[in-house]
């Protein structure tokens, strides 16, 4: 089989998963614990960062000296947040698992390297260097082609 031909097969096949299982299509319950599993670790690091400038507003200037009554709230605040942290521990793992996820489900760019993988070898009957170069540029259309799908689904 022509190398081109492979390239856009593979391309087409890994775009078309991508897009059946995003927002709103077909096989999304695939794709939504980690959807959800991401927003969640997002407000984490949301939190961890209000916890750093608290614990940094939390000393006194030289412009503005902390009464009693509010150095107590900064800490009763700076404690509301660690508690928020301290209770979010199963997200402790989240960059893993998101990590381990992208080639297989979340990433149209990264995914290019499973469907490399799995599609190459049945289309050509070989498992070779060429592979290789196939996988980069189903990577260069991936990128491009998605980035265009959510151009056009932004307008």
């Amino acid at each position: 089989m022509n190398i081109f031909n492979t390239i856009l097969i593979i391309t087409l096949a890994s775009l078309g998963f991508r897009s059946i299982t995003a927002k709103g299509m077909i096989l999304y319950f695939i794709r939504k614990p980690f959807d959800d599993l991401a927003t969640k670790r997002n407000q984490f690091k949301e939190k961890l960062k209000e916890l750093k400038k608290l614990e940094n507003d939390s000393e006194p200037t030289k412009e503005y000296q902390y009464t009693e009554e509010s150095r107590n709230f900064h800490q009763k605040k700076i404690s509301s947040v660690r508690q928020d942290l301290l209770s979010s521990k199963e997200y402790k793992h989240a960059d893993l698992i998101l990590y381990i996820m992208k080639p297989f489900l979340l990433c149209s760019t990264c995914m290019a390297s499973v469907h490399t993988l799995i599609w190459y070898p049945i289309l050509t009957n070989k498992f070779d260097i060429l592979m290789i170069v196939v996988m980069f540029s189903v990577a260069f259309l991936n990128t491009l082609l998605w980035s265009i799908v959510e151009f056009l689904q932004k307008k």
